[in-house]
Formats: structure tokens, sequence, C-alpha cells
């Protein structure tokens, strides 16, 4: 008995003295750790915190930042004359010439950037020989505020476009550039409609149904003087041949006088375009499309 007690003491004894060393010798790491940590130079930086905290539905960094400016795409404002020549060399071209500008007016009307309206297309019409007559004036309907909607001015357009009489008689061209441009001077748009669309002005532009002949009392001086006026006012000039383009002189077009007077159309095209601009023809299944696109080119 004697003998078992003093082995289990002797047992006891050692696991003590384990013990001992183990918890002396994880001191002695743990000191030796913090000697170097004490050490380290970095323990003395005190972090900076950051401005901006980043965190699931916490960013702030652009919470006062400015929205980004995006402008609107200008407004295309025209004002459009269109001046159809009626006199007596185009009796048998007539049809034709309205079946153009039908196809014209409901082009306009189809584009959203030009459609009819007071802050968009107003649309006057005149038929000119040795009298003018203005079916359409660019007050009409309004001012294009009666109808409201884009599709019932076309509508109302197109009616009186179907109601246009041939006029005959000679024509006097420089007197048709004239009463243009008191048409534009004397027909703006109304102050508040123009406060609407500003910073854009009205585009004035005339879309001319002629070969360019006129009357043997008109002269060339008075041409001239017509081409000047519509520069002067800002007018943007679109000449269309009613027929095409003569290359001889046995064509039934020169027997009859109606191939287009070629220098007189292209002085005309220049106003308010580049300078090598020329006039369109009437017959090209190209011409609306180009008028389109032109207006919608501000």
């Amino acid at each position: 008995m004697k003998t078992l007690l003093g082995a289990f003491a002797v047992l006891l004894l050692i696991g003590s003295n384990a013990t001992g060393r183990k918890h002396k010798m994880k001191t002695r790491m743990l000191g030796k750790t913090n000697m170097f940590l004490a050490d380290d130079p970095l323990l003395e930086v005190e972090p900076i915190p950051p401005d901006t905290m980043i965190g699931e539905c916490s960013c702030k960094c652009c919470e006062n930042a400015p929205a980004d400016l995006i402008e609107p795409p200008p407004l295309c404002v025209n004002d459009v004359m269109v001046a159809v020549d009626s006199s007596a060399c185009f009796r048998d071209h007539h049809g034709r010439m309205m079946r153009f500008l039908k196809k014209l007016v409901r082009k306009i009307g189809r584009v959203d950037d030009i459609e009819y309206g007071a802050s968009k297309t107003r649309l006057g019409l005149m038929q000119f020989s040795s009298d003018i007559e203005n079916p359409i004036e660019l007050r009409s309907f309004e001012d294009y505020t009666n109808p409201a909607s884009a599709k019932n001015l076309q509508a109302e357009i197109l009616e009186r476009v179907n109601g246009l009489r041939f006029l005959g008689e000679g024509s006097f061209l420089n007197k048709a550039l004239n009463t243009t441009v008191d048409n534009f001077r004397n027909q703006p748009r109304p102050d508040p409609i123009l406060d609407d669309i500003a910073p854009t002005t009205p585009r004035k532009v005339l879309i001319l149904m002629t070969n360019g002949k006129s009357h043997p009392d008109v002269t060339m001086e008075d041409i001239d003087a017509s081409i000047a006026g519509l520069a002067e006012a800002g007018v943007v000039v679109y000449p269309i041949s009613v027929t095409r383009e003569c290359h001889g002189v046995q064509t039934v077009a020169w027997n009859e006088g109606l191939c287009p007077a070629t220098g007189i159309l292209n002085s005309l095209a220049k106003v308010g375009r580049e300078e090598g601009s020329s006039f369109l023809e009437m017959t090209s299944h190209e011409t609306t499309t180009e008028l389109i696109n032109a207006l919608q080119v501000y």
C-alpha cells in the first residue's frame, strides 16, 4: 500500500513540473512576441479614418456631385413659303405640280421634328403669274394653333391645295420674290411662341416651283435686285425646276419655251446656302426627300 501511494505521489510531481515548464515556455514566447511588437514603429502611427465610408447601401461618394448636363437637340423651327409659278406656260403641268406639292405637304407632316404646329413648321402657299394669290398665309389656322394637332393641320393644308386653280398669264418672278420677303417680315410668330422656342430663331425657307423664266417686261436687274432682297432678309432658297434641264435645241420643252433658266435658278439656289448649291428638279424622285432632309438640319 505504501508503495502504491509513493508511486502516485511521484507521478503528480512529474506532471506538475511538466505543466510549469510549459507555462514558462509559453510566457517566454509571449514575452518575445511583445518585445518585437513593441519595437515596431508603425504601432505609434494612428490610422486616419476614410472620409467616405463604403459599405452596403452606404456609398456617399457621388451624393453632392452635380448631375451630368445633357443638352437637348436643337429645335427645327421653319417658316416655309412655297411659291408656285402658275403662269400660262405651265398649263399642261399644273396637275403634276399639284401632285408634287401634296406629296411634299404629307412628307413634312409625317416627320416629328418638322411637323406642322406653332412651335415647329408653319407653311404658307403662294401662286404667282401676273397676279399673286396667297391661299395659305403663314398666320393661317390662328398661327398654326387651330386645329391643335399636326395631323389635322395637315388635313386643312391639303384641303386648300386641292382647291387651287390654274391662273395663267405671264410670270413675274421678281414680284413673287419680293412678296415672299414681305410675307416673312409681316407675319412673324407671336411673342409667346418665340419665347417658348428661344434661343432658336425660326428659319425662313422659300421653296420655289418655277423654271426661272419671266415676262419680257422683267429685266435681269429686277431679278438680281429681288435675289439680293432675299439674301438680305436671311431667306434660304430651294428652287425647283418644273421641267428637266434641256441639253439640246430640238426638244419639245425648248420649242415651248419650258427649258429652265439654269443661271437664274442656280443664283437662287445659293441664297442662304453653300456657294456650290444648285437647283432641284420636280421630276426627280429624290427631290422631296432632299427637301425634308434640308428642313431637319438646323
